[in-house]
């Protein structure tokens, strides 16, 4: 899967190419799926579906899913990229996995040019889910506004690891890594945003 930042980096790109979606509402159900982070009671089945195309994001009739959706996508095709092109590079494990992503999310922040108002909306929004927990959904949006407020940084990092249920151990050890995965795999963070991009036809 890709962090919060990335998805949204390329909610915004759909949303370039297909302007007739409300966006903000479009970024929100593409944010949705991952909050069985904090909710185990949430199936990762329930709102990740395998091996998405385009096509059927287009396809979709219902707004709702055609945001969840579009984030399966972006989940799937980043998936291939990675196992093609930057996990062969070294053993990568789990955590190397991790801080992989928080790197994409440092690169791609600077780019959402409209965070903030993203962010408030966020908080005024009210989700059209009625299976989960409402207060999953609150603490949800909770941990989001924070984490899109802010380019991420350690302690900002750190917030969203620990509320999403990363050890301290694992923290740790994401943030060291970090720092060497925001040079050192540049070039391929670039050419994995291009290869999205070039799949959102």
């Amino acid at each position: 899967m890709a962090a919060p930042v990335t998805h949204l980096f390329f909610a915004d790109k759909f949303c370039d190419k297909y302007w007739e979606i409300d966006r903000f509402q479009f970024f929100a159900w593409n944010c949705l799926p991952d909050i069985r982070y904090i909710d185990n009671t949430i199936e990762r089945t329930k709102y990740h579906v395998r091996d998405v195309e385009i096509r059927e994001v287009l396809e979709e009739k219902s707004d709702f899913w055609k945001g969840v959706k579009f984030h399966s996508f972006v989940d799937g095709n980043r998936g291939i990229f990675c196992r093609l092109h930057i996990y062969p590079l070294e053993n990568f494990d789990e955590i190397m996995v991790r801080a992989l992503k928080f790197a994409e999310d440092d690169i791609l922040y600077s780019r959402l040019s409209f965070r903030q108002d993203f962010v408030k909306f966020l908080s005024e929004y009210e989700f059209p889910v009625y299976d989960i927990n409402s207060e999953s959904i609150k603490k949800w949006k909770k941990i989001l506004s924070d984490y899109f407020s802010i380019q991420p940084w350690e302690s900002s990092r750190d917030s969203f690891g620990k509320s999403t249920g990363l050890t301290e151990d694992l923290r740790i050890k994401i943030e060291t890594l970090l720092c060497e995965f925001r040079w050192k795999y540049i070039n391929e963070i670039n050419d994995m945003i291009t290869f999205i991009e070039n799949n959102i036809e």
